[in-house]
């Protein structure tokens, strides 16, 4: 991926704490988004959700992204 661009990391609180990375930059001329969530349900438990899209596809399935990130509850 050239250009890759990196944001830093935020938190997002919902019924859990989310930790989200994103990531900008382009493959053969195409905009790709990277994004990385990382979210413990159980102490000692760890689990991320990685996208690696299009920007036209990220931007399609943001909204969907965010009823998962919100399905997401502590165990």
């Amino acid at each position: 991926m050239k250009d890759l661009k990196v944001s830093e990391i935020f938190e997002v609180a919902m019924k859990v704490k989310l930790f989200v990375v994103n990531g900008t930059g382009s493959t053969s001329g195409i905009d790709m988004v990277l994004t990385v969530v990382g979210f413990a349900p159980k102490a000692g438990t760890y689990f991320a959700i990685l996208g690696a899209e299009t920007k036209e596809v990220d931007q399609a399935h943001d909204k969907m992204m965010g009823v998962i990130m919100s399905s997401i509850t502590p165990l």
